[in-house]
């Protein structure tokens, strides 16, 4: 398996504490171009989960480059005979069973997390991909949002899920060097405040225009 991110300028200084934190796991992080904004920065996800599904043709375990490992995930080792695709949900039963049936209206409305997810080297999974690729071109929607669309509405039927655990996927402020806890994987939470554009990353005017054209009333 393969521990996979991306990153642009504007986040690039939280790689090195990624790298420190996999210790000897096999790891490949990719450089990207900015776009200008957080909301079209995180469009490189699905890209680059395709490109490293097809250059490794092995399980890969994607993890935003503002995280890091923090305690033991021997998860990590079972997923590749457990499923196709791993993420964690807000509703505990939105996944439904190990073959990804649905957990019916509720859960279509609980948001997949993309921090931490899992893809394995397999057809389905790899099509998932594509097609999570595919919804993502030119959207201004959250990319949590566009993932789950694809999941709910768009998965191969053939798709094996299953839920990683919270842990596997909280959220907070921390630091690389002193984060503890009960948690396996920690992500900081410069993505989730100010609008969900980077404090210090983003102008004010940035952060407005940001909200505009996620909210459709960005004029040509």
């Amino acid at each position: 398996m393969v521990i996979v991110t991306f990153y642009t300028p504007e986040y690039e200084h939280y790689l090195s504490g990624w790298l420190a934190s996999m210790g000897d796991r096999k790891t490949c992080a990719y450089a990207r171009h900015s776009r200008g904004t957080w909301r079209d920065n995180v469009g490189h996800k699905p890209d680059v989960i395709v490109k490293a599904l097809e250059e490794w043709k092995q399980p890969i375990f994607w993890l935003d480059v503002d995280a890091a490992i923090i305690g033991p995930c021997p998860l990590l080792d079972e997923l590749p005979d457990l499923c196709d695709f791993a993420v964690y949900s807000q509703s505990v039963h939105a996944l439904g069973t190990a073959r990804g049936s649905p957990g019916g209206t509720k859960a279509k409305n609980a948001q997949l997390l993309s921090g931490s997810l899992f893809f394995n080297n397999t057809w389905g999974a790899i099509l998932f991909a594509k097609r999570w690729r595919a919804r993502e071109a030119g959207q201004y929607m959250s990319g949590q949002v566009v993932l789950g669309e694809t999941f709910w509405y768009d998965r191969p039927p053939f798709l094996r899920t299953h839920m990683l655990p919270e842990e596997y996927c909280k959220i907070a402020k921390f630091d690389y060097k002193t984060g503890t806890g009960p948690d396996q994987i920690r992500h900081a939470s410069a993505s989730v405040e100010g609008g969900r554009a980077a404090a210090g990353v983003f102008t004010k005017e940035q952060r407005v225009q940001e909200r505009r054209r996620r909210c459709g009333v960005m004029h040509g």
